[in-house]
């Protein structure tokens, strides 16, 4: 078992003394982390590697746009759109917030990768805090999210999504 404790960057109040009471009897290791600050996630990472057991290559999960993850390409799109919305909205970002890809889909010689999907939210006053002035917040999402899948798969890729409101 890891004890992973959030917030070290908050010293007040500090409850990591009662947290240890209770369970270091039960943990092999205590990693303090600060999601905020990023702080030491690497290390969690590492550490739970360090217990997952070796298991044998799923061959199947080569059609797929990333060999790492046994899901269709436009769910994985869609988590990795909605990754992107999370981290670059902070407090502001709408928890009701789904991604949908609409298409996916390569030019004659595979060398480059059109996506295009929407950002569906539940409320009309969500909608402006994701576009963002100028567009600017869109066009950052959009533009991490192709980066991300143009490192892991070497192609040009173009991303265009839209914000809509559910009804």
């Amino acid at each position: 078992i890891i004890l992973a404790l959030n917030k070290s960057d908050v010293t007040n109040p500090d409850h990591t003394d009662a947290y240890m009471i209770h369970c270091e009897d039960e943990v092999d290791n205590i990693i303090h982390i600060s999601a905020l600050q990023s702080k030491h996630i690497e290390g969690l990472k590492d550490l739970m590697f360090q217990y997952l057991p070796e298991g044998k290559r799923d061959s199947t999960v080569d059609m797929f746009i990333t060999p790492l993850l046994s899901m269709s390409s436009k769910e994985y799109i869609a988590e990795l759109v909605r990754e992107k919305i999370y981290l670059h909205t902070g407090q502001e970002v709408p928890y009701q917030t789904r991604t949908q890809i609409d298409s996916n889909t390569e030019n004659d010689d595979q060398t480059k990768l059109k996506i295009k999907g929407k950002i569906l939210v539940n409320a009309p006053h969500y909608k402006p805090m994701l576009i963002g002035a100028g567009g600017q917040k869109i066009k950052q999402i959009s533009n991490k999210v192709a980066r991300e899948i143009q490192y892991m798969t070497g192609k040009q890729v173009d991303v265009k999504l839209m914000v809509h409101v559910e009804k």
